[in-house]
């Protein structure tokens, strides 16, 4: 039998580790949580409007200041994207806690 020489068993060795420690932080980076804004809660008279264009068939109407949604019971989370549509110039505030 041939004998491998040993710095070929350790480049072997650590390919492996690499491939192995990619291969997890992909499926780390993987875990995302979509959440729809029609699945939250209103708040202060923000409404829900049919919307066959909207994925989930209802989009929420933020049309004065005070309106809002809100999510509960979420997991931790290291970053926060947010995708919205408006036909009218505004501003949008985001609190997290």
């Amino acid at each position: 039998m041939m004998q491998i020489p040993w710095i070929h068993q350790i480049r072997m060795f650590l390919a492996g580790y690499i491939i192995l420690y990619f291969t997890s932080a992909l499926a780390m980076a993987a875990q995302r949580h979509l959440l729809e804004a029609e699945a939250a809660e209103v708040i202060g008279g923000a409404s829900k409007t049919a919307d066959p264009a909207a994925s989930e068939g209802y989009s929420v109407s933020l049309a004065k200041p005070g309106h809002g949604i809100g999510f509960s019971g979420l997991p931790a989370a290291n970053t926060l994207a947010i995708r919205y549509a408006s036909v009218e110039t505004g501003t949008i505030s985001i609190a997290v806690n």
